[in-house]
């Protein structure tokens, strides 16, 4: 169990990462797409699709299971940091950033859900601190470490080391937990 508690924190802090990187290379961005800061501020406004998935992704994770969703967003996560490599337009990095947001917003609440089906209640509320401390160091480290390798490779470059982050959880999370005990499946 612990094992598995440890893979669903590393994940969570993986897809945490990449919530508040953006912020401190709006500048390089707005540069880089010849757009307003003001403009390119907005991709931090795109991560409200964080909040707004989380009531469906739920429902979802129940019907499918949770181990699946968590992967197929931490799948969607890599692909949309690897394609915000690459991207050429502002708006389809908008629209990357929004489906980041929403590929984000699925792991956090579902990593909760694993916790609630695997730990007894009486260990639960310290497993809840561990996700917590997994989920808000990724924030904090991403934030900061997001300037500092931009300021090294660019902001590309930087979207280049989420998408690698992400892929390597993927992975991790594909073989780390395959074997979840499955709990009850409820209709959509």
């Amino acid at each position: 169990m612990n094992r598995t508690i440890n893979i669903v924190c590393f994940l969570v802090f993986a897809s945490a990462l990449s919530v508040r990187a953006v912020d401190p290379v709006v500048p390089q961005i707005a540069a880089d797409f010849g757009v307003a800061p003001s403009t390119a501020a907005l991709l931090a406004a795109g991560f409200a699709a964080y909040g707004f998935v989380q009531p469906v992704l739920g429902p979802v994770a129940d019907a499918v299971g949770k181990g699946r969703v968590m992967i197929a967003c931490l799948l969607l996560l890599a692909l949309t940091c690897f394609l915000s490599a690459v991207v050429t337009d502002f708006w389809l990095l908008f629209l990357l950033r929004v489906l980041a947001g929403a590929a984000c917003g699925g792991s956090f609440p579902i990593g909760m859900a694993l916790i609630s089906d695997l730990v007894p209640l009486s260990q639960r509320q310290i497993m809840i601190g561990r996700l917590l401390s997994a989920s808000i160091s990724g924030n904090l480290l991403g934030a900061a470490a997001a300037g500092v390798v931009a300021d090294i490779v660019n902001w590309r470059g930087m979207m280049v080391i989420l998408g690698v982050v992400s892929l390597g959880a993927l992975v991790l999370g594909q073989f780390g937990l395959r074997n979840l005990p499955a709990g009850p499946k409820h209709p959509l």
